[in-house]
């Protein structure tokens, strides 16, 4: 018999990111020798709501892409977190509480503007 996990995503929050670095990643980035670059924009900030939330996995999905080498600056990038399998739901409260956690937690990912995003939000920035 077999047996099928449900899985239900939901989008957790969204705002704009900087990045003041040219040695972070947007995205885990693998090399050739096999490891992964395991500093980059996504961890910093989905790892954080992964964890609150109570998430099975974490996403980030942004407008567009920089180069590694590349800082971001400025108003910053838009982006979504998509959260799958949570334990808890999101709120405006605990999104403040997470946003400062992770501007904290790296001087080099800026976090701005974190909020709910509807699913017309998301699909301006996919």
């Amino acid at each position: 018999k077999q047996w099928y996990q449900r899985r239900v995503a939901i989008t957790a929050g969204g705002g704009r990111y900087t990045k003041h670095a040219r040695d972070i990643s947007q995205t885990p980035w693998p090399l050739q020798d096999g490891h992964i670059i395991t500093d980059n924009v996504e961890d910093v900030i989905c790892k954080p709501l992964k964890v609150a939330f109570g998430a099975d996995e974490a996403k980030m999905h942004s407008a567009g892409r920089e180069d590694i080498d590349v800082r971001m600056l400025g108003n910053g990038r838009p982006f979504y977190i998509q959260l799958n399998n949570v334990r808890i739901f999101p709120t405006q409260q605990l999104l403040d509480k997470l946003r400062e956690e992770v501007n904290k937690a790296s001087q080099h990912v800026k976090c701005f503007q974190l909020t709910p995003v509807s699913k017309a939000e998301s699909d301006v920035v996919k």
